[in-house]
């Protein structure tokens, strides 16, 4: 496997990670919607498909009462032509905006396939799973 950052493809769809989590901690959702495909579908965990722009956007404004702090953390990242896919552990910190309880996930597995399109990289499909947590995190991390 080549290593994250030997390969410019590679850094390119680690970029589009990094800012579509960006994107999620600022509460752009204009912005994180622009960085997914058209067609785009995302299972997560134990909930329905999200399959559209029209119903990406609802659950993203369902959001909209809390501060959310967002990382992906890529493992792995495979490109073939203008389809990447990334296995990363994906970290949640969502700060209800009125108080309460904060909510953190941390390094949930996560399966990302990507798109490009028009020279972006692009979300086409994502997949989250709670599988069991990571055993070695990397020092710093949570």
């Amino acid at each position: 496997m080549i290593p994250l950052d030997a390969d410019p493809e590679a850094t390119a769809v680690r970029q589009a990670l990094d800012e579509f989590g960006a994107a999620v901690s600022r509460e752009d959702y204009p912005a994180v919607l622009e960085m997914i495909t058209d067609d785009a579908v995302f299972w997560p965990v134990d909930r329905p498909a999200i399959s559209g722009k029209a119903v990406m956007k609802a659950a993203y404004d369902a959001l909209g009462g809390y501060r959310v702090h967002a990382e992906f953390e890529p493992e792995e990242i495979q490109v073939c032509g203008d389809w990447a896919f990334a296995r990363v552990f994906e970290s949640f910190t969502l700060e209800p905006k009125a108080g309460g309880a904060t909510v953190e996930i941390k390094h949930r597995r996560a399966l990302t396939i990507l798109k490009r399109e028009n020279g972006r990289w692009k979300t086409a499909r994502g997949m989250t799973n709670y599988g069991a947590p990571r055993e070695n995190p990397r020092p710093g991390s949570a």
